[in-house]
């Protein structure tokens, strides 16, 4: 798409655009290391807050216990996280992340960095922070029209519909 394209768009459609091609690349980045897109958010968060179990995941990813398991099941498989029994409650699993993927999460957050400088490339310091901070008022007017509790439940919804259309 050439500049004139974009000149005639709103920026609603520029941003869903936006939002779009990173998405798109941020899959694709998944993709060539075998990893499906929403892997990365569990390993950053098993990597940073090990032996959580597979609730304390699923409430702070906010997605459904089914899909964390699905994905536990997945990654383990993979060598990049392993499961162990806790020791004062066998009943519970603790999660922790294997030297493959913190060496995987490692690969991809180069990879990431690289698209961000890609991404922000002819963009000066000053006006990083301008939209920076006109993307924290974006949010914030958002936030303003929803509350915690809506947002869980959307999230939840979606995640269901999100698990349905990958099983078929």
């Amino acid at each position: 798409m050439n500049q004139t394209s974009y000149d005639s768009k709103s920026t609603r459609e520029l941003f869903f655009e936006l939002t779009r091609v990173y998405f798109i690349k941020k899959y694709k980045i998944a993709s060539d290391v075998g990893m499906h897109p929403g892997q990365e958010a569990l390993l950053n968060l098993v990597n940073n807050e090990s032996g959580l179990n597979q609730k304390e995941i699923a409430n702070k990813l906010k997605i459904q216990p089914p899909t964390v398991a699905v994905s536990i099941r997945r990654m383990e498989k993979a060598g990049w996280i392993k499961k162990e029994i806790d020791s004062t409650d066998k009943r519970v699993s603790r999660v922790f992340i294997t030297k493959e993927g913190k060496m995987l999460l490692e690969k991809v957050k180069n990879v990431t960095k690289d698209i961000d400088q890609i991404i922000f490339s002819g963009v000066s310091d000053v006006e990083m922070c301008l939209l920076r901070r006109l993307l924290i008022q974006l949010i914030q007017n958002i936030r303003q029209t929803l509350d915690d509790k809506e947002i869980d439940e959307v999230m939840q919804e979606f995640t269901k519909h999100h698990d349905k259309m990958h099983r078929k």
